[in-house]
């Protein structure tokens, strides 16, 4: 379901933008996805596999319509002459995160056991969804730099 929720975004998002405004679809995005996570720890077998299932698609949804709008908004934003900078730099950053996540989570898990820890990381999506949605770009209907 993540590459279904992937290539659905990925053939939607331009209109979803054009639609509601860049802005608009970044934070929706960030909120979607915050929301899916949620799903995951409730995951089990019989009807509650089809948490997983929904989480998938829609996390994916909403990660790769984040990833749209903020490529799009980075890209003119940031000089030419530094594009390549500020794409490695963000890329490190957000890659550079993966292994302290997973150091972290098997922590959680040896400390607490898995569904604990999926609840802790949903919590994480979701705040750090709402951080999105407090700041000033929930007043922006596009995605225009300064």
């Amino acid at each position: 379901m993540t590459l279904t929720g992937a290539l659905t975004a990925g053939l939607t998002a331009r209109r979803i933008g054009d639609r509601i405004g860049g802005a608009r679809a970044l934070w929706g995005a960030a909120v979607l996805y915050g929301l899916a996570y949620q799903l995951y720890p409730f995951t089990g077998r019989g009807w509650a596999l089809a948490c997983y299932v929904v989480a998938g698609f829609f996390a994916s949804f909403g990660v790769i319509v984040l990833n749209v709008f903020g490529m799009s908004f980075q890209q003119p934003a940031a000089p030419p002459e530094l594009l390549g900078r500020v794409n490695s730099i963000t890329h490190t950053l957000v890659f550079g995160a993966i292994p302290l996540g997973s150091l972290a989570g098997g922590a959680l898990a040896s400390a607490f056991g898995m569904r604990v820890t999926l609840h802790i990381a949903a919590a994480g999506v979701l705040a750090s969804a709402a951080i999105l949605v407090c700041s000033p770009l929930r007043k922006l209907r596009d995605l225009v730099p300064g």
